[in-house]
């Protein structure tokens, strides 16, 4: 019988990969549980996250832990929408919520 504690830990943990954006290399992490949960409400509600607040929220250090801070989302309503479009875009591949999610989930 398998402990809590190994189901716990057998449990992937969110993906976060290089990015180079702007000439700097930064992490991106996927969103968590709770986090995927509130971007597809407030989607779905017809308020979906903004590129500046998924960017402050999953740019991270090399070991997923929080790199921004939430002041900062205002700071990055000022920055290139080209270099948050991009950071955005890998943190949703990162999710598994691009649209070809599902069908690159199927080829592995």
């Amino acid at each position: 019988m398998v402990t809590r504690e190994q189901f716990l830990a057998a449990l992937k943990t969110v993906s976060v990969r290089p990015v180079t954006v702007a000439g700097q290399a930064v992490f991106v992490r996927g969103v968590w549980g709770d986090e995927r949960t509130m971007l597809i409400d407030r989607a779905r509600a017809g308020n979906p996250l903004q590129a500046k607040e998924l960017v402050a929220m999953c740019v991270c250090d090399e070991a997923g832990d929080a790199f921004l801070l939430p002041e900062d989302i205002e700071v990055l309503a000022k920055r290139d929408s080209g270099c948050l479009e991009k950071l955005g875009a890998e943190i949703l591949s990162a999710s598994g919520l691009m649209p070809d999610a599902e069908a690159e989930a199927a080829k592995n």
